[in-house]
């Protein structure tokens, strides 16, 4: 072997040893995970004064994503609640405390993108919401009694009466509606600000 050959050798064992951790090492909360997507948060500071980052990443990769940067102080706080994986769209539930105020937001962001493509307001009361998501980006939620759908063609009311049991399986939702078991597909991600 040359001295070429060996200062090559050399060179990629330090780059290797100075480069970022995988998705799965890096610091933070994880909120959701599979093998397709990690969703976690990280909190700097102390006190009333915090920040809370929500990042996304691959398993196995070594490249992240900053969905969202909240700063949070005495006037209005924010917490991740949940998240989940859309197909390849990520779905962060979030609390926001405000003076008086205090709400649910779910919020969708793009495939590759930091872009927000959706924030649908839930609970105004502030308690979790009961949602599931479908793999083309469609979300849909039990509010008020009722579910309601959130696709490519907006929202819209997916129950006539009481509904029940939220579930979803590829682009198909199901819940339960007077005891009988009902279905509806969600074609497409939502697009916009929107509310149960």
């Amino acid at each position: 072997m040359g001295a070429t050959a060996i200062a090559l050798v050399a060179l990629t064992v330090q780059a290797g040893a100075t480069s970022a951790p995988r998705c799965e090492d890096r610091a933070g909360q994880t909120v959701f995970a599979d093998r397709h997507m990690r969703i976690y948060q990280t909190i700097a500071g102390t006190g009333d004064e915090t920040t809370l980052r929500v990042l996304v990443c691959v398993p196995g990769r070594r490249t992240q994503r900053l969905l969202e940067r909240r700063d949070n102080n005495l006037d209005e706080a924010s917490r991740v609640v949940s998240a989940a994986r859309a197909g390849t769209f990520p779905v962060v539930e979030y609390n926001i405390e405000g003076g008086v105020a205090d709400e649910e937001q779910i919020l969708e962001y793009g495939a590759r993108s930091t872009t927000r493509l959706a924030r649908i307001t839930v609970n105004e009361d502030g308690s979790p919401a009961t949602y599931v998501v479908t793999r083309g980006g469609g979300i849909a939620l039990l509010a008020g009694g009722k579910a309601i759908g959130y696709d490519s063609a907006g929202r819209r009311v997916l129950s006539d009466g009481t509904a029940s049991d939220l579930a979803a399986a590829g682009n198909h939702v199901y819940w339960t509606e007077g005891g009988a078991a009902r279905s509806a597909v969600l074609d497409g991600h939502p697009h916009g600000d929107l509310t149960a």
